[in-house]
């Protein structure tokens, strides 16, 4: 999971596909690594959320073994999804992983790898946090996402008229001899 390239959540409202995506040049910062692939449109994402997202499906654990060796009369018993449609899929370069979701037992979901005959149970907010995932909840709420502290100046066009800012740092010693540095914003000294 470490080589992770993309993750897709399929449900029965559509796909939502993620994709990491560093040093990509495809934002204005390349602090953005996780980006929202709408039919090879690129969107960048917030980096804390996707991955919160994407940790819910790496981070998957598996509660119980409900069947070791279910066959394909018993699937069926676990949930429509075992063995149908993905819930969904994590791709690594060259390999595939697809898990499936079936029905919910309690606070449990059936699950298993596609292809396998085993069918364990899985935290049930697992299914709930990727059945409710949608593209626009990922979305960055940062007006500038950039690193302020290689900022040196900024400039503010209002009503026609350009004012400069310019930034200094002031350092303060406490009497334990910690320093801390504060940011100080100028405009015209």
């Amino acid at each position: 999971m470490t080589d992770l390239t993309s993750v897709s959540i399929e449900t029965t409202s559509g796909t939502l596909t993620l994709d990491y995506l560093e040093d990509s040049g495809l934002a204005y910062s390349d602090q953005y690594t996780w980006f929202w692939n709408q039919d090879g449109e690129e969107t960048p994402l917030d980096t804390d959320l996707a991955e919160d997202l994407v940790s819910t499906v790496t981070g998957l654990t598996r509660n119980a073994c409900v069947d070791y060796q279910a066959d394909e009369d018993s699937l069926g018993t676990y949930g429509p999804d075992i063995p149908a449609d993905p819930i969904y899929e994590t791709q690594e370069t060259p390999a595939t992983f697809v898990l499936e979701l079936g029905d919910y037992d309690g606070d449990t979901c059936y699950a298993r790898i596609s292809g396998s005959s085993m069918v364990y149970r899985v935290d049930g907010t697992v299914a709930d946090t990727l059945l409710a995932a949608k593209g626009e909840d990922l979305l960055p709420q940062d007006v500038v996402l950039m690193d302020w502290s290689d900022v040196t100046s900024v400039e503010i066009n209002l009503d026609g008229t350009t004012y400069s800012l310019e930034k200094t740092v002031q350092e303060e010693t406490d009497e334990d001899g910690n320093t801390t540095e504060t940011y100080v914003y100028q405009l015209d000294g």
